[in-house]
């Protein structure tokens, strides 16, 4: 982590965020209606990455994330003091849940509207865990993760969520982590 720092990117940030979310489908798109412009958005970069740098969201060689893994444990760890049951949800952006392959998955995941999401809860809060879920589905290179102040039940595993049940996940959202730099790092919306 010495080589990384936390850099808060202001109203581009949020801008970032509240674009991306408007631009996709399925929780990304919902997500969109929660007081994006309210919150922070921060992203993890290199020691000396100037702001201006930080701001090109669509550049890579912000390399973070497969190298800093335990910075999403610690922050993990760090937001279960504040949420005694939490979950974090990875959307599929490419694949919906008729596909043959799903069938076949063992991946802890449910569905809404055809779309797919992959959790994990926070007894498998791991740097492996977390950093294989945010790139273990390279179907598009947009990614969007949700940190909830609330469980995922097993008992959903593939199961086509009801209505009620997304919109308590929606309501629950505490951060959103959005892919930028070519994938290769996050911004990361927090209320």
């Amino acid at each position: 982590m010495n080589n990384f720092v936390e850099l808060n990117l202001g109203k581009a940030g949020l801008e970032f965020v509240q674009n991306s979310l408007n631009d996709w489908k399925g929780l990304a798109k919902d997500a969109a209606s929660l007081p994006i412009q309210t919150g922070t958005a921060m992203a993890l970069v290199p020691k000396g990455t100037s702001m201006e740098r930080a701001l090109q969201f669509s550049k890579c060689n912000i390399k973070v994330s497969h190298y800093e893994p335990n910075w999403f444990e610690d922050r993990f760890h760090r937001l279960m003091k504040e949420h005694q049951k939490c979950s974090f949800i990875v959307q599929d952006m490419a694949s919906i849940s008729t596909d043959d392959w799903v069938k076949k998955s063992d991946s802890p995941m449910f569905f809404h509207n055809k779309s797919i999401y992959y959790y994990l809860n926070r007894k498998d809060f791991r740097a492996d865990k977390i950093v294989d879920l945010l790139y273990a589905y390279p179907g598009s290179h947009h990614v969007f993760g949700f940190f909830l102040k609330c469980g995922i039940t097993d008992a959903i595993q593939k199961q086509d969520v009801p209505s009620e049940t997304y919109k308590g996940i929606l309501d629950n959202i505490v951060e959103i982590y959005v892919s930028a730099y070519d994938r290769e790092g996050h911004v990361i919306w927090t209320r």
